[in-house]
């Protein structure tokens, strides 16, 4: 879930696959898993900042496909996203140095930007 764009892949080149992610309730499996703050900041610490954007624009894509799971897990899905967000603003602000790269989403900090996925940022 923390590759670029991986639901919006999906649900354009492998629907069936998409079906089976709705049909085995991966949203909310996620949603729960991720709700346990130690389990998140794990993820996050694992991830990175560029990775744990990622998996927050999937997780929000993942939500925009089912708003039944959505709307059900809707206070655990707030602080899901709020603990990714702290995460990501602690992350940057760790990573402040003399020699930093410009992102996208994160600004100014000093892990070096993978130009390969910045493509793969879809706006609707």
């Amino acid at each position: 879930m923390s590759v670029p764009a991986v639901v919006s892949h999906l649900s354009v080149l492998t629907p069936e696959c998409m079906a089976l992610i709705q049909t085995h309730d991966l949203l909310r499996k996620f949603i729960l898993f991720l709700s346990r703050e130690e389990q998140c900041l794990d993820i996050c610490v694992c991830l990175e900042g560029s990775h744990t954007l990622c998996l927050l624009g999937n997780l929000i894509h993942l939500g925009y496909l089912n708003e039944k799971v959505l709307e059900e897990e809707a206070n655990h899905f707030v602080k899901d996203l709020t603990n990714m967000l702290s995460y990501c603003q602690r992350y940057v602000s760790q990573k402040k140095s003399n020699l930093t790269h410009w992102h996208p989403v994160l600004g100014w900090f000093s892990q070096t930007v993978d130009y390969g996925s910045v493509s793969l940022y879809v706006f609707k």
